[in-house]
């Protein structure tokens, strides 16, 4: 994959590699209007609990684009 959209990550001891894929990209716009906003959205989050959230759901979307 190509590495400007891609990262491997080590969480428990695991390796997972996360992918930004046109798919993964679609995701974002249609959650927070695009990837400009996806960093505003998450530094303006007054609640830590709605940010660690968001962060979980962005991991999860771009590990799982290695494997659909």
């Amino acid at each position: 994959m190509d590495n400007e959209r891609s990262a491997n990550i080590n969480i428990g001891g695991a390796d997972y590699e996360l992918v930004l894929t046109t798919r993964a990209t679609k995701e974002i716009a249609r959650r927070y209007g695009g990837l400009q906003n996806l960093g505003e959205k998450l530094m303006q989050a007054e609640n830590f609990e709605f940010a660690l959230d968001e962060i979980i759901w962005l991991i999860t979307l771009l590990a799982n684009q290695s494997i659909l």
